[in-house]
């Protein structure tokens, strides 16, 4: 996941919203509104494809992230066949120009991201392999609404 998230841009997975839940016993990866980021301004979306990701904050920094072996194993599977079929499910309505040029131009991107791998692979692996060690961990009831009172004591 966090191989897919570096290289689709989710800036939104974060140990503070880590949109995943289980369903049925399996992972479910919700809300990727904050994925794709190039989208919002196309004429940036060439600086993006080298652009480093910041797994700092990344919800499963901690739990031993084999991005090497996530790499080796998806990078291959990522294909041009298979992002425009991706892109062919999106419904024409959700595109604000022509929706085959539209298309063209995500699966370009994504390819193009994928292709750049060797700018934005280290530092992530680097990343993972730290583990999220500083991360900051908020302190038991800081985020606690004040009308539920203090929190109860630990023990």
């Amino acid at each position: 996941m966090l191989w897919f998230d570096a290289l689709v841009g989710n800036v939104d997975r974060s140990w503070r919203n880590p949109n995943m839940l289980f369903w049925h016993g399996r992972l479910q990866l919700i809300d990727h509104g904050a994925a794709l980021t190039f989208h919002h301004h196309w004429p940036g979306a060439e600086a993006a494809v080298a652009r480093a990701y910041d797994a700092s904050a990344h919800a499963l920094l901690e739990c031993g992230p084999r991005v090497p072996a996530a790499d080796e194993a998806l990078a291959g599977r990522v294909t041009r066949p298979l992002l425009e079929n991706v892109l062919a499910q999106v419904p024409d309505e959700w595109m604000d120009e022509d929706p085959g040029a539209l298309r063209d131009r995500y699966v370009d991107q994504l390819l193009a991201r994928l292709a750049a791998r060797e700018a934005w692979l280290p530092a992530l692996v680097a990343t993972a392999e730290a583990g999220g060690g500083g991360r900051r961990r908020v302190p038991r009831g800081e985020n606690r609404p004040a009308w539920l009172g203090p929190p109860p004591p630990e023990g």
